[in-house]
Order: structure tokens, then sequence, then C-alpha cells
């Protein structure tokens, strides 16, 4: 029956890929498509009468960038039921943030946000059942967000949601369902203590399971050490619960990093995919298999980006400086495109790429997430985490971490002479 579903899931995922692909074909134009939607949907908010936004160049010129705290009496009057305030669409439900950098925030979530979760995770279905492992059951976990609030506010707009096929919408969620576990009694679980105990217990006899979809890591670890209090010893081996499990998809940057390590360790052989750009306001980018990594969802969000001094910056800064005689002359002269580029612009823009190379690889000096999860090979930064961690050899683990900084010295020294600093 599983394997009938996801043969018409696999087909009936098809139109949103089709749809993500298009958009990456020409991000311009899907750009400019988003951008007349919100700019038209703001127009008919208090928010969007108050900055003066009729149309898509009044959202670039006056639409400043702002923190929740900017937001928050605007969020406050759309709770209290007050229509139209940030949103012109009817409010499903808020969803409280985990408040890890700071208090809980509401986010309003609408159609049109809901649809921008069921779209993303269609593609990111799709790219899975087209270049992922070989999936036989499709049995899946999937928590978005636990929630244990049971209030409402004044008008009668529900806080959290307790079954997490709520956030997929129209057609895709009564064709997903069958393909993932549900547990009404974990899922309208009072506390944290009782969600723990029924969805480990839930999740321990899931023997047919082949995908675990998570936030945080460390919401994993938290129910794999459950399963194995519950059954009065170690967890062991994974396969002695899920025989079939192929992929965890959960946070790997940053400081969920050291946690998706430990994960990979917990788990060898199964594939750990990290989560993209995911946040509880918006999906902005979603893991696509065959890049490999993240891909902006360019029908969806509109997506701003700010310079913080990437790579590509200087090396563009350096080609614009190019003197365009120069290439006329070369061509002039009888020079091919090849010999142009060699003899003319390479010269002209080594001091820029020598820039953007320290912006661009630095950091991959101390880097041992990826190493750890793609290959079995020693770098640097794995060394230096095994001897501070487990061995305890602090210093040892020092005198590797002179390794880099020597390195870094020595590039340094002949990135300046090849002019790389008044490139930057």
């Amino acid at each position: 029956m599983r394997r009938l579903v996801l043969t018409g899931l696999e087909l009936a995922l098809r139109s949103s890929r089709r749809r993500f692909f298009a958009a990456l074909d020409d991000p311009e134009a899907a750009q400019e498509r988003v951008l007349g939607q919100l700019a038209r949907r703001l127009s008919a908010t208090a928010y969007g009468k108050h900055l003066g936004v009729r149309s898509a160049a009044d959202f670039r010129a006056r639409v400043p960038v702002v923190d929740y705290e900017t937001l928050e009496p605007w969020i406050e009057r759309q709770r209290a039921n007050e229509a139209a305030v940030l949103t012109p669409e009817r409010v499903l439900f808020y969803e409280k943030t985990s408040g890890s950098t700071g208090p809980a925030k509401y986010i309003a979530y609408t159609a049109a946000l809901r649809g921008s979760f069921s779209q993303m995770f269609a593609v990111w279905a799709a790219d899975l059942l087209a270049y992922g492992p070989h999936f036989e059951t499709g049995l899946m976990y999937i928590s978005v967000s636990p929630s244990f609030t049971h209030d409402a506010h004044t008008g009668g707009v529900p806080v959290g949601m307790h079954d997490d096929r709520d956030y997929l919408d129209g057609w895709l969620r009564p064709l997903l369902s069958p393909l993932i576990l549900y547990d009404a009694r974990a899922a309208h679980a009072m506390d944290v203590a009782m969600f723990k105990q029924r969805t480990a217990a839930m999740l321990a006899s899931a023997c047919d399971l082949e995908i675990i979809s998570v936030w945080s890591p460390s919401f994993l670890k938290v129910l794999v050490d459950e399963i194995a209090r519950q059954q009065g010893g170690a967890f062991g081996s994974y396969e002695r619960y899920w025989p079939r499990l192929k992929l965890i998809s959960c946070w790997t940057a940053a400081a969920a990093a050291p946690q998706a390590l430990a994960l990979s360790r917990l788990f060898p052989g199964v594939m750990i995919q990290g989560k993209g750009l995911l946040a509880t306001e918006a999906p902005v980018t979603v893991p696509i298999l065959e890049a490999p990594g993240a891909m902006p969802m360019l029908d969806e969000v509109l997506i701003e980006l700010e310079s913080d001094g990437g790579a590509l910056l200087p090396i563009y800064a350096a080609l614009e400086r190019v003197p365009e005689s120069y290439l006329e002359a070369s061509s002039d002269l009888g020079a091919r495109g090849r010999t142009t580029f060699w003899s003319v612009m390479f010269p002209l823009i080594l001091p820029g790429i020598a820039a953007g190379s320290i912006f661009a690889f630095s950091l991959t000096l101390g880097d041992y997430i990826t190493p750890e999860l793609v290959g079995s090979t020693q770098f640097i930064g794995n060394v230096i985490y095994d001897n501070v961690g487990v061995a305890g050899n602090t210093p040892l683990a020092a005198a590797f971490a002179l390794v880099p900084i020597a390195i870094m010295a020595v590039y340094l020294l002949g990135a300046k002479r090849a002019g790389a600093f008044e490139a930057l």
C-alpha cells in the first residue's frame, strides 16, 4: 500500500518540482512576481498604509529592515483579532518560536505561508524520490514544533498545532497522511515528559521507519535516550529498532553542527541531510541532492541580500575595474578570447581573486563537520576537535591549531604582495 502511495506521490510532486526549477531558471522574473504579490498584500494592511506602500517600487523604497520588537505592537493588534493589520489574510494559527535567542515570538500563519511550507516540502520530497536512497515503505516521522499550549487568543485563533500534518495544505496532507507516523496521545500530551514518553514508545515500535525529519538534532537525541530508558539499557544499534532507516533531516550548521556530527556517529550509514535556511517564519531555501546543498525558494519568498564581505564581491569589483578599451585593443590586435583573458584580464583581476580567496577559503582550514560527514579523511580541524574532546589531549590540539595560523600568516603576506588588500 505504501509503495503505491510513494509512486502516486512521485507523480503528483512533479509539478511542484517543475515550478521550483522554472523559478531558478529565471530568478529575476520569479522574484518580481513574489515582490508584486507581497506589495499587493501589504498595501491592503494597516502596516502597509502606515508605510505608504502602494506598489512594488514603494515596497523596495519604504519597507525597512526591522526586528520583532519593532513589529510587536502591530502583531499584538493582529492577535487581538483586529483585521488586516499585518496581513489581509485570515490567520489560521499562531506559532511560537523556541525563544532560543530571546523571548518567544508569535508568528501568524496564513494560507499563503502554509502554502510556502507545503511547496518547500513538495520540492524536498520530489528531490528525495528522484535522487535519494531507494525508499520501500516511505514511512516517516516528522516533528516541526511540538506544542504544549492549549489556550487560544481572543478571536479564537489557536496557538500552535497538535498535528504537524496541519503545516501541509490542500492535496498534500491527505496524500502524505498514510506515510506519516502519528499518535494522537503523543500529539495531545500536556507536558514535555508525557510527550517524550509517548513519542519514544511510538518510534520504538515503528520498524518500517525510513525517514526522520526534525529541526534540532538534540531533539532526536532526547528521543533516542528515552527509547533506551524505556527499553532498560543502552540504545545500541539503530538497526535494532529501524532496520530500514535511510535518512535523517535536521539542522546541521552553526550551533547544531556538533550535535549533527554526534548523530552521524550514532546512525552510521544513514544520510544526514541539512535543513537549509528554514525557520518558523518562512522556508528560505530547500536542500537539493543534485546541487548538492540548499537552493533558494525563489517562487515563494523575497530574498534581499546584504553584503557582508563575501568572496564574489571583490572579484566582481575587480572585473568591473578592467577598462573595456583594454579588451577592445586586445581584440583589434587579433588576440582570441582565451589569450585576452590570460594575458590581459587575469593579471588585472589577480588582486581581486586573492582578496576573494581570503574570505572564501580561510574558514575551511578549521572546518571539521563537513569532512566528518562526507568522508573518513582526517583534516586539521578533525584532529583538533578529537583531541580537545574525547581524547583530552589539549597540548596536541594546541600544537595542531598553530598549523592553520601559520598557513594563514604566510598566505596573507602573499596576498598583500599581490595587492589583495587594496582590492577589498
